[in-house]
């Protein structure tokens, strides 16, 4: 079943929670925890919001999405990055 958040289509597949934005960008976010899913999805817009009033070094956020935003790529698997510490 898909579902809708802050312009993200989130939908349960292969045995985790996946958020890919509405606009048809092929970047996506994982987790087995929605909780964590659609925490990170707030963080993401939280980011966005500070562009470009701040440079992407002095955003404030998630180490995850720091690192993200310094090196993007397609996908962000929130579970790893827990297990890591940069949640």
């Amino acid at each position: 079943m898909k579902k809708t958040y802050r312009d993200y289509i989130t939908e349960f597949r292969n045995g985790k929670q996946v958020a890919r934005p509405m606009d048809g960008d092929q970047f996506e976010m994982r987790s087995i925890h929605p909780p964590r899913l659609y925490g990170a999805i707030d963080a993401l817009h939280a980011a966005l919001e500070q562009i470009p009033a701040v440079s992407v070094a002095e955003i404030t956020g998630p180490r995850w999405l720091r690192e993200w935003l310094a090196r993007p790529t397609d996908i962000i698997d929130l579970d790893e990055a827990f297990a890591r510490g940069a949640c």
